[in-house]
């Protein structure tokens, strides 16, 4: 961050969420404090994530292998170009493309400058990356899983029916009668 402030002060960045390791808190509090580009903001409640998010046009994600990369899915969702770490579920989010992905600092600097000098390749990663997102929305999961029941309910497999139908259970299928449920909810 130090470097993009240099290259463009209108750079800033707000670290968001709790604070767990205190040494390791304590020691980003100390480089806050003498950076006033620097925020810590701490955990806030949905709403003001929410506007921060909407507020900026760029983010970083420096968690190395997240499983799934929520918090890059949402900065999308906000209007937000992530650049994010290239390991873990994250990448998938920004379908791995190479101008988000850094392998280290040097790298996402580079790539951000690159990202932030050009406003026609802003656009391109925002459209690229607000159609991702729609991916991961409530309501194309329901409609995924509504399409998955309808197929298996007009394949004419009846085995579908043994999960509605408790004369049907043995003491064996209740479980997979749990598992299910969840998926078809």
């Amino acid at each position: 961050i130090e470097q993009l402030h240099e290259y463009n002060n209108d750079i800033h960045i707000h670290v968001i969420g709790p604070k767990e390791d205190t040494e390791y808190s304590d020691q980003v509090e100390q480089y806050a404090a003498a950076r006033d580009y620097v925020f810590l903001d701490g955990e806030c409640d949905r709403k003001d994530l929410i506007d921060k998010i909407q507020q900026h046009k760029y983010g970083i994600h420096g968690k190395e292998f997240e499983h799934f990369g929520m918090v890059v899915a949402e900065m999308i969702a906000g209007g937000t170009i992530p650049f994010v770490h290239n390991s873990g579920g994250q990448t998938d989010i920004v379908l791995n493309d190479d101008r988000l992905l850094y392998d280290d600092l040097e790298e996402a600097v580079q790539k951000a400058r690159k990202v932030i000098d050009d406003s026609g390749l802003q656009q391109e990663l925002a459209e690229m990356l607000t159609n991702s997102v729609h991916r991961f929305s409530k309501q194309t999961f329901q409609q995924q899983i509504r399409n998955i029941v309808l197929e298996e309910v007009n394949s004419g497999n009846n085995d579908w029916f043994r999960l509605y139908n408790p004369a049907s259970w043995h003491s064996d299928s209740v479980c997979d009668f749990y598992s299910t449920s969840l998926v078809l909810y």
